[in-house]
């Protein structure tokens, strides 16, 4: 489900812009709303409101903020301060009227949907962001539904599934599962610089206990030179770096070389 406006002509976001941006701000931005980045990375809406059951108004929201531009995510330290709104949280559309906001308060990895109100209210609208989104609708009618008259279900950010088998793997069979679906996505999203993203991932492997996930790191690092995800390049700046770290053994430069 595209939530954008069809003149909208924002670009999609890149996987390194959401990483930056997480980085800067110190969260997880939730799923789906990466989804949404996807098609564009913020602008104007199809919709002009939000409402439900528990409002006594439609509340008007046609804009949502992507990482980058004037105004987006990286402006809401600074809105923080001036309107003197709650630490923890993300806004991602407002005006200075009314600012919609992930709430990390208390729940980092499913954030709720706040607004601060003009009378400085704070009302949570919805338990997450794929709640909000079917609020969504004209003049406070909701119209998040499709051709059959089901509510639309957004699809799942196959790169951050795959990053958290990563960071949540115990094994190394749960780790080489990961690295494999890596090795998929970036063949079939060439695109997306999603090979810049999995070589950092491939680094942090270089730091795990485990000799046999050691082993992955220069097996993954010539699999995919060999296939043209990653240049010569690449590879020869990622051996120098765990070199620098002290994280590149002579059997690890022997598996390369094999």
């Amino acid at each position: 489900m595209n939530i954008w406006h069809e003149q909208e002509q924002t670009a999609g976001v890149t996987y390194t812009e959401i990483v930056a941006v997480e980085q800067a701000l110190g969260v997880k931005l939730p799923k789906s709303y990466i989804e949404q980045l996807k098609y564009h990375n913020g602008g104007t809406l199809r919709y002009t409101s939000y409402n439900n059951e528990a409002l006594a108004e439609p509340l008007l929201i046609d804009f949502m903020y992507g990482t980058a531009g004037s105004p987006s995510l990286k402006d809401t330290p600074e809105l923080i301060e001036d309107y003197h709104l709650e630490h923890h949280i993300v806004i991602f559309a407002g005006d200075g009227d009314e600012w919609f906001a992930f709430d990390y308060r208390e729940d980092t990895a499913e954030p709720a949907v706040l607004v601060f109100t003009a009378d400085e209210d704070i009302i949570e609208l919805a338990p997450s962001f794929d709640a909000f989104v079917k609020g969504l609708g004209h003049d406070g009618e909701q119209f998040m539904e499709d051709d059959d008259g089901d509510v639309e279900d957004d699809g799942e950010m196959p790169i951050y599934d795959i990053k958290e088998q990563l960071n949540n793997a115990e094994s190394a069979d749960e780790l080489r599962e990961a690295l494999e679906a890596a090795t998929h996505y970036m063949q079939h999203n060439p695109d997306d610089e999603a090979d810049v993203y999995f070589v950092g991932e491939l680094l942090d492997v270089a730091r795990y206990a485990s000799h046999e996930a050691h082993q992955f790191v220069p097996h993954y690092l010539k699999l995919w030179e060999r296939q043209t995800i990653i240049t010569s390049s690449q590879v020869a700046k990622c051996i120098e770096r765990l070199k620098e770290q002290q994280l590149w053994s002579d059997a690890m430069q022997q598996i390369y070389e094999a």
